[in-house]
């Protein structure tokens, strides 16, 4: 059995909200999909990012690394995108963007999530 004799358990830290990958994964999806992730897309995605209403940031000091930051950890770790070879949803990625009921979605990816082993 599995122990965790650490007080520090790993969470995802951003985005903040879960709602807000939503929109985030959505824009990703639509203007990179089948694109390789590098620094190339993280700066435009930043670029695109910016321009949303629902994005809040700045992204000013490094673009890339905020782009890194907001792809590569919670919708990464949660199992809704793909980044290797090329930019893609999974299939719960496409669910989480199309279905009515995305707390299920969010959910059911929760409950599939492991703590990293050291």
């Amino acid at each position: 059995m599995a122990r965790i004799d650490s007080k520090v358990i790993f969470v995802t830290t951003s985005p903040r909200t879960p709602a807000k990958m939503i929109p985030e994964i959505e824009l990703l999806n639509s203007n990179f999909s089948g694109q390789v992730w590098n620094t190339e897309t993280q700066l435009a995605f930043m670029e695109l990012l910016k321009e949303e209403n629902f994005f809040n940031g700045a992204g000013a000091n490094d673009p890339a690394f905020s782009a890194r930051d907001r792809i590569n950890r919670a919708p990464k770790s949660l199992g809704f995108v793909l980044l290797s070879p090329v930019i893609s949803l999974t299939p719960a990625g496409l669910e989480l963007v199309t279905s009515r009921r995305k707390e299920e979605i969010f959910l059911r990816q929760l409950l599939k999530f492991q703590v990293p082993s050291p």
